[in-house]
């Protein structure tokens, strides 16, 4: 057993509908045939991109700066080039806004590289594309971008099967300094689009989206939908979705879904209402919820960043847990508090056809890729559960100050079942 958190993939079977079935598959990487280091062990950092590309997955060590791209339903791989220019860093253990939420954490290693890093695809060539944003380490502002192509018709995965690192063809915008640091951009459509933080050092004013297009290499500014903050981007059923947690405030979780251009609210979750009362209270209790998929009956997947799934019931406004990692596979101590800065787990399409640029020869691999069997794992019971009320707690503090209505567990009213 690794000694870091378990990765967990969530396999989904399109099966007519991508929601119809999901499983999840525990997943080691190794650095090395030789010296077999665990990514996922303490002397690692390792950030997954948010769900896989054409069937390959972007994994990046924060701590060596190095870059992989890896089928992980065939374990093949990639190792790209190291990167020609460092990005800034941090170097010291202060709270700063990085990772999942735009919440302000103590940098989980250092030195700590302001950057993010993205995997595309081009339609026109055939090539995936690695994009790296990355604030400039003399001045510690301008933003500049890099992109690595995995050419199509490579046969090797040693470091020069990929293209090396280059300046994108575009111009990075100034206000593209309001990336968040070891944020992974989602990929829809041909395009990468990252959330950028308002207000600070940033020069950005109001919510904005900034989208990065892999053929044209060229940048773009994103409609927002209609709130004052956005928590969380997303891919929601081949849909960029944006989520807007005012659970603080307003006891609403929101999530748009793009389409045509324009933003359409998917779902609205108000915990005021939800039913049973200690499930509610427990998803009150998690600080990142990001939306997953659709599932069967027109639920919605939701994860967070405690290895926690929930399915919630817009029609009944119903929520249940369906998923803890706990109950199935070993985490850590370390790990079992909010994610530092992703999902302990992604959901994954299986894809067993297998590019050429990732077809390796003997001896040349970079990491060793243990897949979990396809053997069921039996749901045990976890007999020391760590509830942390503390995020709850604080959002009910912040509406009494504020003379909001207050839950049903800080009044005398009973709830409606």
């Amino acid at each position: 057993m690794a000694t870091g958190a378990p990765l967990l993939r969530a396999a989904a079977s399109r099966g007519g509908r991508r929601h119809h079935h999901h499983q999840l598959v525990p997943l080691h990487l190794h650095a090395s045939q030789r010296r077999a280091r665990d990514l996922t062990s303490p002397e690692h950092a390792m950030v997954m991109s948010p769900r896989p590309c054409r069937g390959l997955t972007l994994v990046v060590d924060g701590l060596a700066s190095q870059c992989y791209v890896c089928n992980l339903s065939t374990g093949e791989h990639v190792a790209l080039p190291p990167c020609d220019e460092p990005a800034a860093a941090v170097r010291s253990f202060q709270p700063l806004r990085i990772g999942m939420g735009f919440h302000c954490r103590v940098p989980p290693w250092l030195p700590f590289q302001l950057q993010s890093t993205g995997l595309g695809f081009d339609q026109a060539t055939g090539e995936h594309k690695v994009v790296r944003l990355f604030k400039d380490r003399v001045d510690g502002q301008t933003t500049k971008c890099e992109v690595c192509t995995i050419p199509s018709g490579s046969s090797s995965s040693s470091a020069e099967s990929a293209s090396g690192w280059r300046p994108c063809t575009g111009r990075v915008p100034s206000h593209a300094v309001g990336f968040v640091a070891a944020m992974p951009p989602v990929f829809i459509g041909g395009h990468l689009y990252w959330p950028l933080e308002v207000g600070g050092a940033t020069n950005v004013k109001q919510p904005a989206i900034l989208s990065f297009s892999t053929d044209a290499e060229k940048f773009q500014w994103v409609q927002t939908p209609p709130a004052r903050r956005i928590c969380h981007l997303t891919d929601f059923d081949g849909s960029l979705c944006a989520a807007v947690d005012v659970r603080h405030e307003i006891n609403k979780y929101v999530f748009f879904t793009q389409s045509g251009g324009s933003w359409t609210v998917r779902c609205c979750i108000d915990s005021q209402s939800l039913t049973p009362r200690a499930t509610s209270d427990e998803f009150m209790e998690e600080r990142d919820v990001v939306p997953l998929c659709s599932a069967a009956g027109g639920k919605v997947m939701l994860a967070t960043g405690r290895h926690k799934v929930f399915a919630y019931d817009p029609e009944r406004r119903v929520m249940e847990r369906v998923f803890y990692a706990r109950e199935f596979v070993d985490v850590s101590r370390r790990h079992r508090d909010d994610a530092r800065l992703r999902l302990s787990f992604v959901l994954h399409e299986e894809h067993i056809h297998q590019p050429s640029s990732l077809r390796v020869q003997q001896g040349e691999k970079k990491l060793q890729v243990k897949l979990g069997s396809n053997d069921t794992v039996d749901k045990r019971e976890v007999v020391d559960e760590h509830r942390d009320d503390h995020f709850r707690r604080l959002g009910d503090f912040f509406k009494q100050m504020a003379g909001l209505p207050l839950p049903p567990h800080m009044t005398n009213s009973q709830p409606n079942y």
